[in-house]
């Protein structure tokens, strides 16, 4: 934690603790994607821009990361004041990184966040449904800073003051539904309406937005679809 302690705050259940982040982060070793096929997921509650500043005294920071996710790597980022998150795979010089980016996340509450690969598109999820997508196809460069970093990582990018809690990686790319179900853990999902969850992911992947807007409209009025898929 340099510069300053971590410290220790509540989590997201009566009792729990988790991590609040600025100029501090938390760091594991790096991992290799599998056949270019990843997941990540976190819990994050995410509260402002941080002490450190971008590039060009900009106000964003990265959230996830692996390198520096420019030339090598990848990272999921957070820019303020738009609060969109972004998602990037690296490559090297004299190239530079590929992605995408999501509409606008809340600050103050908790959101499940995802960022998956599969080595064709690379997608981000907030609270269990798509936020984002972008095509990549390309290899994937390892980083020469062999760490998995929870929160600020430089390479042009600031920090973000934000709460972390439960943080996995997984070496393939998770499904839709899986991810859906991982955010929603406490709530059973029956297949009938896992299905539908999946036909509707599907359109709105493609863009078809009218057609997904429809087939979550009816799932939503599915019988014993639990509140909290409802609420989705």
């Amino acid at each position: 934690a340099p510069q300053g302690q971590l410290a220790r705050v509540a989590g997201r259940w009566p009792g729990r603790q988790a991590v609040r982040l600025d100029q501090g982060y938390l760091f594991a070793d790096d991992f290799a994607p599998a056949n270019k096929s990843f997941t990540v997921e976190a819990w994050l509650r995410v509260l402002g821009p941080g002490t450190h500043r971008g590039n060009s005294d900009s106000t964003n920071g990265t959230l996830l990361s692996v390198g520096g996710g420019y030339w090598d790597g990848w990272r999921v980022t957070l820019s303020y004041p738009s609060r969109v998150l972004g998602f990037e795979i690296g490559r090297p010089q004299p190239s530079h990184s590929v992605g995408m980016q999501t509409t606008s996340v809340a600050d103050g509450v908790w959101h499940h966040l995802a960022a998956s690969w599969d080595g064709q598109t690379m997608r981000v999820y907030v609270d269990g449904l798509l936020a984002g997508s972008g095509a990549y196809a390309g290899a994937y460069t390892p980083p020469g800073d062999k760490h998995f970093r929870v929160g600020y990582a430089g390479a042009g990018w600031g920090s973000v003051v934000m709460d972390a809690d439960e943080v996995v990686v997984f070496g393939r790319a998770k499904s839709a539904v899986e991810i859906l179900a991982d955010a929603h853990f406490y709530a059973p999902l029956a297949e009938a309406d896992a299905e539908r969850f999946r036909a509707a992911e599907r359109l709105l992947d493609s863009k078809d937005t009218a057609a997904a807007s429809a087939g979550f409209a009816a799932l939503a009025g599915s019988k014993g679809l639990d509140e909290g898929y409802r609420a989705v």
